[in-house]
């Protein structure tokens, strides 16, 4: 970095990785394959890209950072010019960095903190999801992803990710394995698609996430008060049929009641 002149950006989140411990441990997880297709956000100075550039993977990356591209261009690219392809772009709005093949990928990634949950929502809305991820994420955000119904920590994104991911190994990451030292842990999760992933509907993806920003209110009165009160009444009547009170608050609901609320909205 010194040589680079480059001071870590902290508006675009950038904490680089420096314990290779740690690397080693999200490449074991993400079981690389050689010819595989890997996705790489925000690859930085390189030191997860080489790696799996090195395992004989096909490495498509992002990054915004203008000079760390150019350190990348006469680095990795140079070295392997047929299996790194890499642009400069915002992770968010290019989230699977211009890979166009129609066949299987997996993600892997120390994500940016900059830019987590937009970049995880426009990957669980595109139609061909990664087989596998295996993501650095802060550890706040990490538990809400993997949380369950019942918990305060459970949200709109928790349904979303877990219709379509089931969890595999995970591992806490200390603030010091980072240059510069951030003030919060970090959690590498490792998600495997499942054989029947559910994606919801635009529609109700927008009515749930309104749902959780008001999670302190009852359902029944969230229900009354929304757009599509007419269709939310049958899913009244659904969760009312399966015992769950319209007091219950949105956290308490759990997943497979909010898939019925995808079919009643969308029918």
């Amino acid at each position: 970095l010194k040589k680079l002149k480059v001071v870590p950006k902290k508006k675009l989140g950038q904490n680089y990785l420096i314990d290779y411990n740690i690397i080693n441990k999200s490449l074991t997880f993400a079981d690389i394959k050689s010819d595989e297709a890997i996705i790489e956000v925000g690859p930085g100075l390189g030191s997860l890209t080489s790696p799996l550039l090195q395992s004989g993977a096909h490495v498509w990356a992002v990054e915004i950072d203008p000079i760390l591209i150019k350190h990348l261009r006469h680095t990795l690219l140079v070295e392997f010019p047929l299996t790194f392809h890499l642009i400069e772009a915002d992770a968010v709005l290019m989230p699977l960095a211009n890979f166009l093949g129609d066949n299987r990928f997996k993600i892997v990634a120390n994500l940016p903190y900059a830019i987590k949950i937009p970049w995880l929502e426009k990957i669980l809305t595109n139609s061909i999801l990664p087989e596998a991820m295996v993501l650095m994420v802060q550890k706040e955000v990490g538990e809400k992803l993997i949380a369950q119904s019942g918990k305060k920590t459970f949200c709109a994104m928790s349904i979303f990710l877990q219709s379509m991911y089931k969890l595999g190994p995970t591992h806490l990451v200390s603030p010091k394995c980072f240059y510069p030292i951030p003030g919060v842990k970090s959690m590498i999760l490792t998600l495997r698609k499942k054989n029947n992933p559910y994606q919801f509907q635009k529609i109700t993806r927008n009515c749930i996430r309104g749902f959780f920003t008001k999670r302190r209110k009852q359902i029944g009165s969230l229900c009354r008060k929304h757009p599509n009160e007419f269709k939310l009444k049958n899913w009244l009547k659904y969760l009312n049929n399966q015992n769950i009170s319209h007091f219950t608050r949105p956290e308490a609901i759990e997943i497979l009641h909010w898939k019925a609320l995808d079919k009643i909205l969308n029918s």
